[in-house]
């Protein structure tokens, strides 16, 4: 099957370590944007995604690409790394 034909479910994480990392992810992205002092709302808006896409990644949601991932350290002023680092 074609990256193009995958659905939904193909693309989400799988593995209970896939799961947590997302989860860790998301609580990064919320830290970052706390201490920003800016709302996960706002931060959709500069990071170019939809508030609920964002809302779901910051509980733990989803698999976001890395383009994403780059527009909101982008918007948080991070580098990529920055969301990988105990």
């Amino acid at each position: 099957m074609s990256a193009i034909m995958r659905t939904k479910r193909e693309t989400s994480p799988k593995t209970q370590e896939e799961i947590k990392q997302i989860k860790k992810l998301g609580s990064k992205i919320s830290e970052f944007a706390a201490s920003k002092k800016i709302s996960i709302e706002r931060l959709a808006y500069e990071a170019g995604v939809s508030k609920g896409y964002l809302y779901d990644l910051v509980k733990g949601k989803g698999n976001p690409s890395v383009t994403i991932l780059l527009r909101i350290c982008d918007a948080l002023d991070k580098r990529i790394r920055d969301l990988f680092l105990t």
